[in-house]
């Protein structure tokens, strides 16, 4: 049976989790197994979490969108959080 893909969004979301807790690569791999909150801010089934992608994953992933493309989806997510008015922009 083929590893599942997972999708940009979905590491993405592990990467968030990873910098609002401070987390080491393995650590985020082995808390999206255990934490359904992680799993459904990551849209991730509990079956996938099972299966989830080594740590490596994550390095590549950071690798193929480079630091334009982190500060860009940063950027992006802070603006659709703001336009939610789920954060404020005196916060940040």
């Amino acid at each position: 049976m083929d590893a599942p893909r997972f999708l940009p969004a979905q590491k993405w979301g592990c990467l968030s989790w990873k910098h609002l807790k401070g987390l080491s690569d393995e650590n985020v791999v082995s808390e999206l197994k255990a934490n359904v909150y992680m799993q459904y801010l990551c849209d991730i089934s509990l079956k996938e979490a099972a299966k989830f992608m080594n740590p490596s994953s994550l390095t590549r992933f950071r690798k193929q969108i480079g630091s334009k493309g982190i500060k860009l989806i940063e950027e992006e997510v802070l603006k659709t959080l703001k336009k939610a008015r789920v954060i404020v922009d005196d916060v940040w």
